[in-house]
């Protein structure tokens, strides 16, 4: 088609057909304006190769020999093409140096593709060419039919030729042949190379060809040419070895070669099975969970092949309908199930597969052979059931009884027997409330059922059939609990506290109370209402219906500060409902009440010189005012109204008014206004008026205190107050009096004892500030001021007042059970102050079984009441103050207990333990239940119901309490049953009675069978297992019990196995081997267990086991037991870890297959995880940034194992890693700022400090160089090295020179920054850190220490000189140190009234008036500036008063002053006390020998008059150091011995409880009479005794002869 305007040809058909038409001759007419013209066009059609132009008879594969002549054929090309066109054929290239090495080798005929050698090619000569792989080359070549092409390649191997020339001469000569060489294979060519011989003067013989059937080996007589006979086979004979003798003809000499030819392995044997046909079972949902899941196989599956290498190498593989859901190990051929195989027993229960074995290591080239695989499948419980409703929506009403059904949910299972047998419960929900049946899925409630807690129950319901495993459905079960009215409004507070304004106006919201009602519809609506008020809350307040309590009146916080409310609130429900909640209503102050000043006039009086003026600070006088508001309203700021003079006064925030300048008063009177101002907003102010009387006086003199704060107790008359002491220095009699009159105050004019007149109300007025003057007595001129503060303290005298309630009796109503919680809380007021008006309030009386509490604050809760204990209480509140004599007063609250059903119903029946055989009937009696309830009417009506009836198996009688059975009873189905009951009342809310518990036991009978657990049973075990190896446990379970459940096992039909290889114990059954499995010849070996049970009619059940006999798997070992491995810690993230002493750490294994396969783990030691090691080659690598300072050496364990999954064996080896240091981390000082005190009289080189670094490098790159960086003072810089030096390796810094003579007297303090960095420098990518920094701050202080000039001053004076005048005693420092700092100096003790004084700057001392003679003054000497010197010196000043009687010279012994007669006088004195102590000391010791004396002759006196009397006297205690002689008795009276007695003094009278000792008795104390020996004869005991002084020597000897005492004896009549 031609498009008219343009002249465009388009092309109208689809395709052309070149063999229909192959060309098209067009005319084309050209339409002008005038006329037209023809053109003709021409169109030929191009035949193109559609019928697919490629080469046949592929693939193209030649074999050529090594040194083949040239012309020898490679291969003949073919190809196809159903174009006319000749076909083409030539050598291809992809490169233009491929394509001439090609051609450079082999000739192409172009017409019909014959490929030829075209040189002789040696293989030594191309070994090397890039295109020679395994001696085969591949020619790439190419037809043409002019349009198209096809390519293939040509692979030609080039066999090389084994001997190429032989010298005969050699003795010994080596082949490798090939199994499949060809007969007629040249071998050797035997040539002598002796000289002068050809090769027709040998003759060859084979010798030793004999030993091996069919050799295939011939030695060419004549020529010495070895070929092969016939092929030869490595399978039938792998190594020849024979010998050739060649003989030399002529010379009859020969020789004999030796020669060992070697058969390599080709593929030519095909695997075969060790079995045809290989079973296993598995359950359908194997592999389900998404894991791989084992067959065990038996016997395994297990493929054979003659041939060697990996002509042997099998590998396994399956096929058949099924095999996509499995997989096989291709060299192990362990089977497995695929992850999630679309396995189903329902659809498929057996699979009939094909495994095969192919060698050559899988490839398509190796040979393979085929074995039947039969693969059963075992059904499991994999039906779930089906409920036959989506949910269950159930409505009921809340507090329905115990046990009422609801529905039934019911749901099928598809699967029979037990797979199919539904058993329901609740697996979720219900909080407990509900329960269902086991088997009928009736659900019912189980305990009471409270809207209130929860509405809405969600239920999950789970139907579980009884297979294994269990297969579980759920279906959601909606449960709705409908109101009824059983709950009171409950306030959201237990109180409420609000706080209100004072001035809020009448009509305003003041509170907003909540309550809610968890009960829903009208049983939840409710009214408040104010039920309860005090009188003072009476027409105050108001409630509206949303709880807002508005304000009806003004309140009035002065009058009453607090209200309370008890509001009420009622449900609109049937029966009504209510509930209370106390409100408190705190009035907030409001600024309503001025400040009030405790005088309108205060009087002062100010005493002054009349050429002095009055100092700044001086006090005239303290005002007071109060305030009735509280809080900021009545903080109180005073402030002084503008008078004349008002320049001069000042007053403070607490009122004291005082003259802030010096001032000289105009006139003697000034008067002015003072104001107290509030904090509240407005203020609020008060004034009071300050009269100032101004005296003059000549002689200025004053109080010891310009203002006195006295306290003195209320309500007390006549009493002392305080006293108020002048002083003058005229020394006169000073008389005080009151320069205004103060109210119950008086002042006594001589003594200045202030008291009180009548007695003072602090209720009335706290605080009492007056003026007191004194004047001279004698009417000189002159006077003193002050100002007294009194308190008035309190006393506890106003009781306390109960203002809420405020009726003395006051009565509440609450239900009986309330919890506890707050009713009311109590108010009280009390006008004292303190303690005293710190109230507490208790219950005093009518708290019976302690049912209430209250607070100290007033807060009274209910504890526990029952009104069937009490239904009254009639409690007295007691308000008491906290004073030291408390005042209290009551108020009685009536509480009136309202009754609840409260008494639960109580069962009789104790619980108990039943017995009932298996297989009872329907409806049999099994216990009867009897119960009371304390309650009366419908609340004692008991209804008995199964609160587990244990699901549906028993049921119960309402109203008798029979128990009875529901259903047959199997034991296997359980085997025990417990059965709760309860007993309900019939109350509006019913009660429930404690459940009664009773355990129902089924007796058994033997009627199951024992069941095999965990099957199937697999066992693998090791060929070289030794015997009693342990090869598994079977498990059984019977559902009976006792001697029906008790099982004993044996084994049976042991197969191909020998019986005696296997015991199993027959009670535990454990199954071991007796004996090595060498002898089992097959794979694995199946035996049959039995179990059976004890019961009097035994049943037994039998199962399979089958033992896998597995061949020994031998561990890997590695080459070395310890690798070590250095890495520096910079080493980045992938670093190869260099190990030591080999490259890595390497195992290697003597097995094959899996077995032969190493994986390497790291196992421990890499909890940091700074390495990970490459788990085939065992390569380690740095994973993680390594820090020597963190982990220096790491210490990994290398776990080496196979592949093997049932056997693995390992092996272990230690990676020891040590981590090198570099220096990434500078110095760091341990402390950044130190302060170092030095003395500045420190000599040169003074150590002020060492310098102290830590660097957790190592020690090389942890060394680092100290420097003073700056040194300051006063922010100056100065020269470093003019005052410091700093050792730069130790970091000593030490003074350079002495500071003492830069004259300085106060502390100079020096800032040196001292810097430390690393001398070597830092590794690369190490951060900047290398310096650090520290400030040393040097505190140079000034030492001296101060001292007196003596420790001892001694001066004499008379008592008539004059006042003030100098002891000529000037203490002088003892420290001579310069420069010397300005001393300070006092009196420290001694100056008793202040006789002496000394002046504090130069240290001379005055004397004042004296009143003693003797005076020991202490001196203390200090330097003014303490930061010089903390240190006191210390010395004395004994002063001597001497009467002007005395004519002894008034003398000092300060310096320069004669001191003689001072020392001779105490002298003197001394030796005169001497005197008098000596005397009375020789008076008392004469007295003390006489009475000494006398005393001994009185003792031997009584000594010799007790002889006469008793000739038998006492034996005394041996080593007694003294002893006492008695009195002599006039009445005879028998003796006895003594006991021995432990050493003691004689005195001691608890050594002899039968002696009464007076004081008659004489103790010698420095003499002591000494046992020296005893004997005893006729009755008698003979003493014999010594009397020894302190050095031990006998002075006098005696005996006594004591007869021995009876068992009693009479008291001794002593006189």
């Amino acid at each position: 088609m031609v498009q008219s305007d343009t002249g465009a040809l388009y092309v109208t058909l689809q395709t052309f057909d070149y063999e229909t038409d192959s060309y098209y001759d067009l005319k084309v007419r050209l339409l002008g304006a005038d006329d037209a013209s023809f053109v003709t066009l021409s169109i030929n059609i191009i035949d193109i190769d559609e019928h697919n132009l490629h080469f046949i008879n592929e693939p193209y594969e030649s074999v050529v020999m090594e040194y083949s002549p040239v012309g020898t054929l490679i291969a003949v090309l073919e190809a196809e093409s159903d174009a006319s066109a000749r076909l083409s054929y030539s050598i291809s290239g992809s490169t233009t140096e491929e394509l001439a090495y090609y051609m450079s080798l082999f000739s192409m005929d172009t017409d019909d593709g014959t490929i030829t050698v075209k040189r002789v090619i040696n293989l030594k000569d191309v070994e090397d060419d890039e295109y020679l792989r395994h001696n085969t080359l591949t020619i790439p070549v190419s037809v043409s039919d002019g349009v198209a092409t096809d390519s293939s390649t040509v692979s030609v191997q080039i066999e090389p030729l084994l001997v190429k020339y032989t010298n005969a001469n050699d003795s010994r000569y080596y082949l490798n042949l090939p199994e499949d060489t060809v007969a007629g294979k040249l071998l050797f060519n035997l040539i002598p190379s002796d000289p002068g011989f050809e090769k027709e003067d040998y003759e060859y013989k084979v010798v030793g060809a004999s030993a091996y059937d069919n050799f295939p080996f011939a030695v060419n007589a004549d020529t010495g040419e070895m070929t092969t006979n016939y092929p030869v086979d490595r399978e039938m004979q792998e190594v020849y070895l024979f010998s050739v003798i060649i003989l030399e003809i002529q010379c009859l000499t020969g020789r004999e070669p030796y020669f060992e030819i070697r058969i390599d392995d080709v593929n030519d044997q095909t695997p075969f099975f060790l079995e045809s046909t290989y079973t296993a079972t598995i359950q359908e949902d194997a592999g389900s969970s998404g894991e791989m899941q084992p067959l065990v196989v038996a016997p395994p599956i297990t493929a054979k092949d003659n041939d060697i290498g990996i002509n042997a190498d099998i590998r396994y593989s399956l096929t058949g309908q099924g095999s996509e859901s499995f997989i096989i190990d291709p060299k192990n051929a362990t089977v497995w199930t695929k992850e999630n195989p679309n396995i189903d027993y329902e659809n498929t229960t057996i699979y009939h597969l094909k495994v095969t074995a192919t060698d050559l290591d899988g490839s398509v080239e190796g040979l393979s052979n085929t074995a039947d695989f039969i693969i059963s499948i075992s059904d499991v419980n994999d039906n779930k059931p089906i409920f036959y409703k989506s949910s269950w929506n159930i409505v009921i009403m809340e507090n329905v009884p115990i046990g009422t059904t609801l529905d039934t949910v019911y749901a099928n299972d598809a699967d029979s027997g037990l797979n199919g047998e539904v058993l329901y419960n609740i697996n979720s929900g219900g909080n407990g409330r509900f329960k269902i049946d086991l088997t009928t899925g009736k659900l019912s409630t189980l305990s009471d059922i409270d809207r209130e807690s929860e509405q809405f129950y969600h239920l999950t319901i789970a139907a579980r059939d009884q297979g294994f495993p269990v297969q579980v459905s759920e279906v959601d079960v909606y449960i709705t609990v409908e109101d009824e009215n059983d709950n009171p409004p409950v306030f959201s507070e237990q109180f409420y506290i609000e706080h209100v304004p004072e001035i809020t106006n009448p009509g305003s919201l003041i509170a907003t109370i909540s309550a809610s009602d968890s009960d829903e519809g009208m049983n939840g609506e409710f009214n408040y209402q104010i039920v309860e008020y005090s009188s003072q809350s009476a027409g105050l307040f108001t409630i509206a219906s949303d709880g807002g309590i508005y304000l009806m009146a003004s309140l009035d916080r002065e009058t009453a500060d607090t209200h309370s409310l008890q509001v009420g609130a009622v449900d609109a429900g049937t029966p009504a409902l209510s509930s209370s909640v106390r409100v408190t209503i705190v009035v907030d102050d409001n600024n309503d009440n001025s400040p009030i000043f405790s005088q309108s006039l205060y009087t002062s009086t100010v005493v002054y010189q009349p050429t002095i003026p009055i100092e700044t600070g001086t006090l005239v006088t303290v005002v007071i005012a109060t305030d009735d508001d509280v809080g900021t309203n009545a903080d109180i700021t005073y402030n002084l109204q503008p008078f004349e003079h008002g320049d001069h006064f000042e007053i403070s925030r607490h009122g004291v008014i005082r003259i802030k300048d010096l001032f000289y008063p105009s006139r003697d009177e000034i008067s002015f206004n003072v104001t107290a101002t509030d904090g509240g907003i407005p203020p609020i102010q008060d004034s009071a008026t300050i009269d100032v009387l101004f005296l003059q006086s000549s002689y200025q003199f004053n109080f010891n205190a310009t203002m006195y704060h006295f306290s003195v107790r209320e309500n007390q008359a006549n009493s002392m107050i305080g006293r108020v002491h002048a002083m003058s220095e005229l020394l006169s009699h000073l008389v005080y009096y009151l320069p205004f009159e103060v109210d119950g105050i008086n002042l006594n004019n001589e003594t200045g004892l202030l008291s009180t007149t009548a007695p003072l109300d602090r209720e009335s007025n706290s605080q009492i500030v007056f003026s007191v003057l004194a004047k001279h007595g004698d009417g000189t001129d002159g006077y003193a001021f002050a100002t007294v503060n009194i308190t008035v303290e309190d006393e506890n005298d106003v009781a306390p007042r109960i203002v809420f309630p405020s009726e003395p009796i006051y009565f509440l109503t609450i239900p009986e059970n309330t919890p506890a919680r707050s009713l009311l809380i109590l108010q009280a007021e009390d006008d004292d102050y303190g303690s005293n008006a710190k109230i507490e309030f208790s219950i005093l009386d009518g708290n019976k079984d302690y049912s209430f509490d209250i607070t100290v604050s007033g807060a009274l809760s209910v504890i526990d009441v029952d009104r069937e204990r009490d239904d009254l209480y009639e409690l007295v509140i007691m308000a008491r103050d906290s004073g030291d004599v408390p005042l209290n007063s009551t108020v009685s609250i009536i509480i009136d207990v309202l009754d609840e059903n409260d008494n639960v119903p109580i069962i009789w029946t104790e619980p108990t333990l039943l017995n009932i055989p298996e297989n009872i009937l329907e409806g049999t009696l099994v216990t009867n239940i009897q119960g009371s309830d304390d309650d009366i009417d419908e609340n004692a009506v008991i209804i008995f119901k199964l609160q587990d009836d244990s699901n549906g198996t028993f049921s119960i009688d309402e109203l008798s309490g029979s128990v009875r059975t529901a259903k047959t009873i199997d034991r296997e189905m359980k085997d025990a049953h417990t059965i709760i009951v309860v007993a309900r009342d019939n109350g509006t809310l019913s009660l429930s009675s404690l459940p009664l518990t009773i355990d129902i036991q089924v007796e058994d009978i033997n009627d199951n069978a024992p069941h095999f657990q965990g099957l199937p049973y697999v066992a693998n075990i090791r060929k070289d297992s030794p015997p009693e190896t342990y090869v598994m446990t079977a498990s059984a379970k019977d559902a009976d019990v006792g001697k029906n459940a008790n099982l004993t096992f044996r084994l049976t039909s042991l197969g191909d196995c020998m019986e005696d290889l296997f015991e199993i114990n027959t009670t535990t059954a454990e199954i071991h081997t007796t004996d090595f499995l060498y002898e089992v010849s097959s794979s694995s070996c199946h035996i049959d267990i039995v179990c059976m049970d004890d019961g009097d009619q035994p049943l037994m059940s039998t199962t399979d086991l089958v033992v896998n006999i597995v061949q020994v798997n031998r561990p890997p070992r590695f080459e070395s037991n310890t690798y070590k491995a250095f890495i520096y810690e910079n080493a980045g993230v992938g670093t190869r870890l260099p190990t030591r002493p080999v490259g890595r750490p390497m195992a290697t294994d003597s097995d094959e297959g899996s077995n032969a396969v190493i994986i390497y783990e790291i196992i421990a030691g890499n909890e940091d995880g700074l390495f990970q090691m490459d788990p085939g080659s065992g390569e380690m690598y740095v994973k993680q940034e390594l820090d020597r300072e963190r982990i220096e050496e790491v210490t990994i364990v290398i776990e080496a194992h196979d592949a093997n999954m049932f056997d693995r064996q390992s092996a272990t080896a230690l990676l020891i890693i040590t981590i090198g240091d570099v220096n990434d981390n500078g110095p760091k000082f341990k402390d950044y700022i130190e302060t170092v005190v030095v003395p500045q009289i420190s000599e040169a080189g003074h150590t002020v400090a060492v310098m102290e670094t830590s660097d957790p490098d190592s020690y090389l790159y942890a060394e680092c160089r100290f420097s003073i960086m700056v040194v300051t003072d006063l922010g100056n810089r100065l020269d470093s090295s003019k005052f410091f030096e700093i050792d730069e390796d130790s970091g000593t810094i030490t003074t350079t020179e002495k500071l003492y003579y830069l004259n300085f007297l106060s502390t100079i303090n020096i800032q040196l920054i001292v810097s430390a960095e690393n001398k070597e420098p830092m590794a690369p990518g190490s951060p900047e850190n290398r310096r650090d920094y520290a400030r040393i701050i040097v505190n140079f202080k000034h030492s001296y220490t101060p001292r007196c000039g003596q420790d001892e001053y001694i001066v004499n004076i008379r008592d008539e000189i004059n006042s003030e005048s100098s002891l000529n005693i000037t203490i002088e420092p003892g420290n001579t140190a310069e420069p010397k700092p300005e001393l300070m100096y006092a009196i420290k003790s001694g100056n008793t009234q202040g006789a002496f004084r000394i002046h504090p700057q130069t240290g001379e001392v005055f004397v004042g008036e004296t009143t003693r003679t003797f005076y020991n003054l202490t001196i203390s000497v200090r330097t003014r500036d303490r930061d010089i010197s903390d240190e006191e010196g210390l010395c004395s000043v004994l002063v001597s008063v001497i009467t002007s009687e005395t004519t002894v010279p008034m003398t000092t012994s300060g310096p320069g002053i004669s001191d003689d007669f001072s020392r001779e006088a105490i002298i003197i004195i001394i030796v005169l006390v001497a005197v008098i102590i000596i005397t009375w000391l020789l008076i008392i010791m004469v007295t003390i020998i006489y009475l000494w004396q006398a005393r001994k002759l009185q003792s031997a006196k009584r000594q010799r008059q007790n002889t006469e009397n008793h000739p038998k006297e006492h034996a005394y205690p041996a080593n007694t150091p003294g002893f006492t002689i008695p009195r002599a008795s006039h009445t005879p009276a028998p003796t006895r011995a003594l006991p021995e007695a432990p050493e003691t003094n004689a005195m001691d009278s608890t050594q002899y409880p039968d002696e009464t000792l007076d004081d008659d008795y004489l103790v010698a104390d420095s003499q002591s009479w000494v046992p020296d020996r005893a004997d005893s004869d006729q009755g008698f005991t003979h003493t014999y005794m010594s009397m020894r002084d302190r050095q031990g020597d006998h002075i006098e000897h005696t005996h006594q002869d004591s007869p021995h005492y009876p068992e009693t004896l009479p008291e001794p009549d002593y006189q």
